[in-house]
């Protein structure tokens, strides 16, 4: 990545300018996002899932800070206030995988078509997690809590989500192999299913309203919630992209919507922030309009709407996440520790 790495270099110079412009990008941000009820920073419920992920080896005590700054417990409250305990141990179950899976295999450029064959076997057949990985734990604790709560509808639709995700994954790992970046569009188009989120969003839509007549997977507004969704998706991870933006100067880390702007464009970092903010608000207009629309159907369902607002609460409560957990703070850096998952 040696090309990558000048390039990242010579955008670091470009560190104090960019830190000037971060209350005014910050301030744009909050604008954007709604304000989520307020609940409690800790609950006991927290403490289950750290403990979880450690006891599974999904982390483990290399990186057992990393998994502390991430408050997985905190961020599932936020994202899934709805639903009972139950529901959120399997999203949180999902939330501490793919985040694992991410910074431990993803970011050193490890072979996924394993783990992906793993989840697959295990969330569509059944097998037995023989091989004792975590992958395949996880993903056999998440097949059993659907089953127990008669969603078995939603296993070959969660199955996919799961592995268009790692798909994505793996595109954005023949880029950074290649030295370059994806173009915008294709940027938007990788950055909507590899930010991880439209797996547990679905889970989350799916537990609100099981099938109903309306929502996904197959009813009859199915493409607009599915739009609506994936729209959320992509709206949280130029948020994600946009405060974080000084720690991935600082890594580096290179798959940012601004450093996709600056070399499609030519432009300085201070003008690509100011295009990403833009690109981004577009996009959140679109997803309220979005949902405004929902709301003014004929006949919309409970159910339906239950399912669209999940959908843009998920870009609210991660804003909230990215804004005030310890992983994301510039201060904060711990070691993505390679593992096998």
């Amino acid at each position: 990545m040696r090309q990558l790495n000048d390039l990242m270099s010579r955008w670091q110079q470009q560190t104090h300018g960019v830190e000037q412009q971060m209350p005014w990008l910050r301030s744009r941000l909050d604008a954007m996002s709604a304000v989520r009820e307020t609940m409690p920073d800790h609950d006991p419920f927290d403490d289950e899932v750290r403990d979880w992920a450690l006891h599974s080896g999904v982390y483990g005590t290399g990186n057992a800070q990393e998994l502390e700054d991430l408050q997985l417990g905190r961020v599932t409250r936020l994202c899934v206030p709805d639903r009972p305990a139950g529901a959120r141990w399997l999203i949180a179950k999902y939330f501490a995988w793919t985040t694992a899976t991410d910074d431990g295999m993803t970011d050193h450029g490890a072979d996924l078509t394993q783990i992906a064959s793993t989840a697959s076997r295990v969330l569509r057949n059944g097998a037995a997690p023989q091989d004792g990985s975590p992958t395949a734990l996880v993903m056999s604790g998440i097949r059993d809590g659907l089953l127990r709560l008669d969603s078995a509808d939603f296993l070959p639709t969660l199955a996919d989500l799961v592995a268009a995700d790692l798909r994505a994954w793996q595109e954005e790992q023949g880029y950074l192999s290649q030295e370059t970046l994806p173009g915008p569009s294709d940027y938007l188009s990788l950055r909507t299913k590899e930010f991880d989120t439209l797996p547990m969003m679905a889970m989350h839509q799916w537990l609100l309203e099981p099938g109903g007549p309306d929502g996904l997977p197959g009813g009859r507004h199915a493409g607009l919630l599915s739009e609506i969704t994936e729209l959320a998706s992509l709206v949280a991870g130029l948020d994600n992209d946009l405060t974080g933006l000084l720690k991935d100067l600082a890594r580096p880390e290179p798959m940012n919507v601004v450093f996709v702007l600056a070399l499609h464009h030519g432009v300085p970092l201070t003008t690509a922030v100011h295009m990403a903010v833009a690109v981004h608000e577009a996009l959140r207009h679109r997803l309220d309009r979005l949902l405004t629309r929902v709301r003014t159907l004929p006949g919309t369902s409970p159910g339906l709407l239950q399912q669209a607002q999940a959908a843009v609460g998920w870009a609210d409560a991660l804003h909230t996440w990215f804004t005030s957990a310890p992983r994301y703070q510039l201060c904060s850096e711990p070691t993505h520790v390679a593992r096998a998952l």
